[in-house]
């Protein structure tokens, strides 16, 4: 065996190695991705379950769900934002692609039934410079259909 040939062996070995270097990275990507995904879904069911326990705690948190408003607007208010903030939150997730479609479909309608309430659409009006343009786009034409 020669120099020449030792030199094509290693080589031929160096070219194996990248490759299963390459496959390995690619899986912990891929691995990475999922993980983070399922991240996202868990923060966002950690956060509506938080959000949620506000009713049992005090009903009247439950009762804007009817179109009753608080007797404390500022309270009103401040729970309002925080479940626009949510959403906002849950939209950008899935524009980053962390939330799978049918995901996306699933929170789609309850982003309807959310804002068919007269309460939340009025809040959203008087809050909705706050936030970035294809957001407000998103809640107008496809939530609200303005």
């Amino acid at each position: 065996m020669n120099t020449n040939d030792t030199s094509l062996i290693i080589s031929f070995v160096a070219l194996g190695v990248s490759i299963l270097a390459a496959l390995f990275t690619g899986l912990q990507l891929h691995l990475f991705e999922s993980q983070l995904k399922l991240e996202a879904n868990s923060r966002i069911f950690d956060t509506t379950r938080e959000l949620m326990s506000y009713g049992f705690q005090d009903s009247e948190f439950f009762q804007i769900f009817n179109g009753k408003a608080f007797s404390d607007l500022e309270k009103q208010r401040r729970y309002l934002q925080l479940w626009i903030n949510h959403i906002f939150i849950i939209w950008d997730s899935a524009n980053e692609g962390l939330i799978s479609k049918s995901c996306w479909h699933a929170y789609t309608n309850d982003i309807k039934d959310f804002f068919s309430e007269h309460i939340i659409r009025s809040h959203w009006q008087e809050v909705k410079n706050s936030y970035p343009s294809k957001f407000c786009n998103f809640i107008n034409s496809k939530v609200i259909k303005k």
